[in-house]
């Protein structure tokens, strides 16, 4: 008798267990206080399951790509000499200066690409022979880009970029946007004497 009940009851739960399972209530309980077991029709669980977690492969992808970018732009650091460069956090803008005097009067590009800057300066000595300096750096990211500019100031390339943000206060970190236009960054016309931007 005993085992006759617990057999009806196992086929009562396991019944009103798959009617849930199509959406339908089961003798009056609602589907929503039945728990539903592990089994999925179809097998469709672990695939459910993918889609609500990211795939480590494609986070380690993307670390593992931002990983080769630094040790790229590392190695760029090396070739023109660990000294080449100085880094300031001024109190209004950021500034590169770069230790290329001899570079003064030659053809000199500054671009920006998203958060890579690239200088570029070419010179032709009297033999003809041409040199070429080039550095990519990755900019931080708290930079107004499109108001950067350029000029010489005691044998030095300054490279300035106001922030766009205040210091010291709560900033919410967002995504941000992809910007994919390149900036021409221009040479700031400055009277080295008067210390006048025009």
């Amino acid at each position: 008798m005993k085992t006759t009940l617990l057999l009806l009851f196992a086929i009562f739960c396991f019944s009103g267990v798959n009617s849930c399972a199509n959406n339908e209530p089961s003798r009056g309980y609602p589907c929503a206080k039945i728990k539903k077991t592990w089994r999925q029709p179809h097998g469709h669980h672990w695939r459910d399951h993918k889609h609500h977690h990211k795939n480590p492969d494609s986070v380690f992808e993307i670390v593992q790509k931002h990983i080769d970018l630094e040790a790229a732009l590392q190695d760029q650091c090396l070739k023109n000499g660990n000294n080449l460069v100085y880094e300031v956090y001024d109190f209004e803008k950021y500034v590169l200066k770069y230790n290329i005097s001899e570079y003064k009067n030659s053809n000199i590009s500054v671009k920006i690409f998203n958060r890579l800057i690239n200088i570029d300066a070419k010179k032709t000595d009297e033999g003809g022979k041409t040199q070429v300096f080039q550095d990519v750096k990755l900019l931080p990211d708290i930079l107004n880009y499109e108001n950067a500019n350029w000029f010489f100031e005691n044998e030095l390339l300054q490279i300035n970029i106001p922030y766009k943000i205040t210091f010291g206060n709560n900033i919410v970190k967002e995504c941000g946007s992809l910007n994919r236009n390149v900036i021409d960054v221009p040479t700031l016309n400055y009277d080295i004497d008067l210390r006048i931007a025009f």
